[in-house]
């Protein structure tokens, strides 16, 4: 009886202890797993958060930033592929035959950019971006060879003239038509870099009269290039925001240029087409949304111009944005671009309307020195009224893939990841049959491309390694941290439920029997 009493008590006490652990486990359980799960998923509620307020604090241009010396020194690997065409019927021209290019490249110059502060306060900087251009032969096409390859071009210099003559209180430049010829054959390097000297110009200014037509006309540089006194310079002045001010949103953006946010109102006929907007192009506001226009102002069209969202795209695994040139900007009928025509455009097609150019062709002597008849487009007159492409043989099929300008962006840090700029330089040549005893009445006006460049832009591969590791990399360790986190929660917080349903059961289970004791108990037996 004593040792039956004795087992029963044992066995209700390992009952209490059971009990006493499945209740601790249970609430240990319950605890630590609505604390991880509660944990997790506010990590992963508040993780953009504070990944964004992490960004914006960071992309700003403050010298203790990680941006300002990847700003002022752009580890970016930048190469200039450039195209010669070359007129190969000149004499045919001047009977009216169309132009036949012959193309030749690319020519490949590296190119590296670096900025000189001149002051920085209130929010802005003053700077100059300073480009330098090497040219890579082992680069370039097989059989370039830019010291010795010659081109066939209109001359600049006798179209100044023909325009002169057509004007008829200037018919004493019909004189000088006669000394000249309407092409000439320079050097490839003198086109591009060097600058070639006009071999008729110093003949024709010596003789009487001419001196002061010249002084008139030809307020052009000592030599004629196409990148002549570009190499190792500055483009202007710039003053931008540098995002400190306003949470970045206005990072890069050109508040002036050469002192003033309109250009001379020389270059274009109305404010809006004047107007500076958007960045330089190589820096960029964070969170760039789909929806919006990227704009970027380039001294090289003398112009704004925006660029749009196309698709998406992975970039040796970073995913980005493109963003594409529209043709829509160079389409002269829309209103918003009726600023970049002028009353004074010069007829070069008999299709082409009233005091604009052609679509798709940009009229760029206004804005440059001695004003040239200098036209740009994209390469192949891509995105140009069909009567220009069919002006000229020898050019390829426009296609959007490889003469479209386009920029891929990481959205968050509005990183440029890689970028193509696109273009077509033009020399313009004018029917002169309305001038007295003009040689060659029969050429027909055009415009005849002498260049094409690609400039590409690639970011470099440390600055890459670094997206995916201060972001990515990071970004992805802490989601699968917060998932692991969420899971374990809910598994410990089964785990706590089961303890308790467990508890529930033994507990009843020690009710019911001590008010029904169990039949095997041996009854107690009196004895005398």
């Amino acid at each position: 009886m004593e040792y039956a009493a004795s087992k029963s008590s044992i066995i209700s006490y390992k009952k209490k202890e059971s009990s006493i652990y499945k209740k601790l486990g249970c609430s240990f359980s319950a605890f630590c797993g609505t604390l991880l799960l509660i944990g997790g998923v506010m990590v992963l509620v508040l993780m953009p958060y504070f990944i964004e307020e992490s960004i914006i604090h960071e992309q700003q241009l403050v010298e203790q930033k990680s941006l300002f010396g990847k700003w002022k020194y752009p580890d970016y690997d930048i190469t200039l592929n450039v195209w010669s065409h070359s007129i190969t019927n000149p004499d045919n021209i001047t009977n009216g035959d169309k132009p036949i290019i012959a193309n030749k490249g690319p020519y490949v110059f590296d190119e590296k950019q670096y900025k000189k502060i001149i002051s920085r306060g209130n929010g802005t900087i003053k700077y100059r971006n300073f480009m330098n251009f090497y040219y890579n032969k082992n680069k370039s096409c097989s059989n370039c060879d830019l010291e010795n390859d010659h081109v066939w071009i209109p001359n600049i210099v006798y179209q100044k003239f023909v325009d002169a003559a057509l004007n008829p209180a200037m018919q004493v430049a019909s004189t000088a038509l006669q000394l000249q010829t309407p092409f000439l054959d320079v050097k490839t390097k003198e086109l591009f870099f060097v600058g070639y000297v006009d071999p008729f110009l110093s003949q024709i200014c010596s003789l009487p009269f001419m001196s002061i037509l010249c002084e008139s006309l030809l307020n052009m540089p000592e030599r004629i290039g196409l990148f002549y006194e570009r190499n190792n310079t500055f483009d202007g002045e710039y003053i931008i925001r540098d995002g400190s001010q306003d949470r970045s949103r206005t990072l890069g953006k050109i508040i002036a240029w050469n002192g003033d946010n309109h250009l001379p109102p020389t270059w274009w006929s109305k404010s809006q087409a004047s107007l500076i907007n958007g960045t330089d192009g190589g820096l960029l506001h964070p969170y760039i949304s789909k929806d919006e226009k990227i704009y970027i102002f380039s001294t090289f069209i003398c112009r704004s111009i925006y660029l749009v969202f196309e698709s998406e795209i992975d970039y040796y695994g970073v995913k980005g944005y493109r963003f594409v040139a529209p043709t829509e900007l160079f389409d002269w009928s829309r209103p918003e671009n009726e600023g970049f025509c002028h009353p004074n455009t010069k007829k070069y097609f008999d299709q082409q309307k009233d005091n604009c150019m052609p679509n798709g062709i940009m009229d760029l002597s206004r804005c440059l020195r001695g004003n040239p008849d200098i036209v740009s487009s994209m390469p192949n007159f891509f995105g140009a009224d069909e009567y220009v492409q069919q002006s000229i043989e020898g050019m390829d099929i426009p296609n959007p893939e490889t003469d479209q300008i386009f920029i891929d962006v990481e959205p968050r840090l509005g990183t440029l990841l890689r970028a193509s700029r696109k273009l077509q330089i033009n020399f313009a040549i004018r029917n002169g049959a309305n001038i007295s005893n003009f040689y060659y009445p029969k050429m027909k006006s055009n415009f005849v491309p002498v260049m094409s460049l690609r400039e590409d832009v690639e970011i470099g591969k440390a600055n890459l390694q670094e997206i995916k590791d201060r972001l990515y990399d990071i970004e992805r360790f802490v989601y699968w941290g917060c998932l692991f986190s969420t899971i374990f929660g809910i598994l410990l917080i089964i785990i706590a439920i089961l303890l308790f349903c467990s508890l529930r059961r033994s507990k009843k289970y020690s009710t019911t029997s001590s008010i029904h004791p169990s039949s095997q108990t041996p009854p107690v037996i009196l004895t005398e």
